[in-house]
């Protein structure tokens, strides 16, 4: 059993814990080893861990395999269907931030597809504010495809360039290469674009 699993169990026993006792029962003389543990997992603070254990997100949110080593991992809604969940945007994380289920359907994406509400002009006239994208994070890529990403903590739109160990990335309107300091978080591949006109 692992120290998440360890302190998974420790929440479960008693909910009201506190990361001091947490650490005491893990054999720990300070509390940042447990926010060690929590921050590798991309887990924000012991609060947020012990509300994704008590109601079931974690371990799913750990156990689900990333295709790629630099995606994101992000935490399935409760729900499923024949329609893609709707995000509205990603949160500081990488993850989406749930709205609902959308009108679009799923067809031949992966469980983890969902469709994003796109609020941002800066890619006119290939994706303007107020398109829904569908985006799939186990969708394999290839050179050209446009990704979803997380450049700091904005998200952006990309076009990919292999191989997968060092990408390139350009901008999808002007065809310009991209470098940041930290290279982007890729989301997913966006598979589709949906316009109301």
């Amino acid at each position: 059993m692992d120290v998440l699993d360890q302190m998974a169990e420790i929440v479960r026993q008693n909910p009201a814990v506190t990361v001091q006792e947490a650490a005491r029962a893990l054999g720990y003389s300070e509390a940042k080893s447990i926010y060690y543990w929590l921050h590798k997992a991309r887990f924000r603070g012991f609060k947020e861990f012990k509300k994704a254990v008590l109601t079931g997100v974690f371990p799913e949110r750990l156990r689900r395999p990333s295709p790629l080593p630099n995606r994101v991992r992000e935490r399935r809604p409760a729900y499923s269907s024949d329609l893609l969940p709707l995000a509205r945007g990603l949160g500081p994380d990488g993850g989406p931030v749930w709205a609902g289920v959308s009108p679009l359907p799923r067809r031949d994406l992966s469980e983890r597809a969902f469709a994003l509400d796109w609020l941002s002009g800066e890619y006119f006239p290939f994706f303007m504010a107020g398109d829904q994208l569908a985006v799939d994070p186990e969708a394999p890529l290839h050179p050209g495809d446009t990704v979803l990403a997380i450049a700091g903590e904005l998200p952006v739109l990309l076009r990919y360039y292999g191989p997968e160990a060092s990408p390139l990335f350009a901008h999808p309107v002007t065809g310009q290469p991209q470098e940041w300091s930290l290279p982007p978080t890729l989301v997913g591949r966006v598979m589709a674009v949906y316009r109301n006109l």
